[in-house]
């Protein structure tokens, strides 16, 4: 028999299945030498940062609505907290301005009782006169009708002022609604 007629043995045909051809090792390699010697093409800057753009686009905008519908409760929270904060300095603001108005009012009132006070010391003063002096009809005389005319404008403004201060102290701060 000669050896192109002959049946392989088992062996024979395990060793082909077994071992891989010359050629068969061979040709991988050649392809990566070939591949070595093939241009790469270089890829332009304007593609890659085109979709890399877009991409981050898209990123974005998926974190945006992320954050969006994660942070409703923590919008929900700050608006009411700046709220609060914005009726509470309205509130302090009010506060101070009606404080300092009352002040104002009760220094003029302060004013006021000091120039009740020095009047009742001249009405004293001329009347101990005119009785040292032995003058009778001392409420006729012009200087202690003038002197009256002047306290009872002093107590009238004094009342006044008194009324104000009452006036100013039960404001109470108007509530303004946001148009909605």
């Amino acid at each position: 028999m000669s050896d192109e007629t002959r049946k392989p043995t088992h062996d024979e045909e395990e060793a082909q299945i077994v071992e891989p051809s010359q050629e068969a090792l061979r040709e991988p390699a050649q392809e990566t030498e070939e591949a070595q010697f093939e241009p790469v093409e270089e890829a332009t800057t304007e593609s890659t940062e085109e979709p890399a753009q877009e991409k981050a686009e898209e990123q974005t905008e998926a974190s945006d609505q992320y954050k969006s519908e994660e942070h409703e409760p923590f919008k929900d929270k700050t608006e009411k907290f700046w709220d609060v904060t914005r009726k509470t300095l309205a509130l302090a603001t009010f506060k101070a301005g009606q404080y300092r108005r009352i002040v104002q009012k009760k220094i003029d009132l302060a004013s006021l009782h000091k120039k009740i006070s020095a009047a009742h010391g001249d009405l004293g003063r001329i009347i101990d006169e005119a009785h040292e002096a032995g003058v009778g009809g001392i409420l006729d005389r012009e200087d202690v009708k003038n002197l009256f005319e002047r306290l009872d404008e002093y107590k009238q403004n004094a009342a006044v002022l008194e009324h104000e201060i009452e006036m100013i102290k039960a404001e109470e701060p108007e509530e303004k609604h946001p148009q909605e």
